[in-house]
């Protein structure tokens, strides 16, 4: 894993936990600075390769469980949430984006 910050670290790590003992891959994720007029924060993106027996299915799974989800971090709060799959030689392809935004 890149040097990424905190704010990325903890959500990866809450994302991991979802995902369980699914049969995933990272294969790329990011992180940027964002900012607004009133707001700071930071776009995360991964990339995650899903294999298994159906993996079109787990990834859809996946993806609507990552927007569902309500995450806890301190002095951060996960403003937006997208996934998307595709298919991918091997499995699918879930991509996700996260914008966070810092509270007071």
């Amino acid at each position: 894993m890149n040097a990424h910050g905190p704010v990325h670290r903890a959500l990866h790590s809450a994302l991991r936990a979802q995902w369980g003992p699914s049969p995933i891959t990272v294969l790329e994720q990011s992180e940027r600075p964002w900012a607004s007029a009133t707001f700071n924060g930071a776009r995360h993106g991964w990339s995650v390769l899903v294999s298994g027996p159906d993996p079109q299915l787990l990834a859809c799974r996946l993806a609507k469980q990552a927007q569902a989800q309500d995450y806890a971090i301190p002095g951060h709060l996960v403003a937006d949430l997208t996934a998307d799959v595709a298919q991918h030689e091997g499995g699918a392809l879930l991509r996700l984006e996260a914008l966070t935004v810092e509270v007071a």
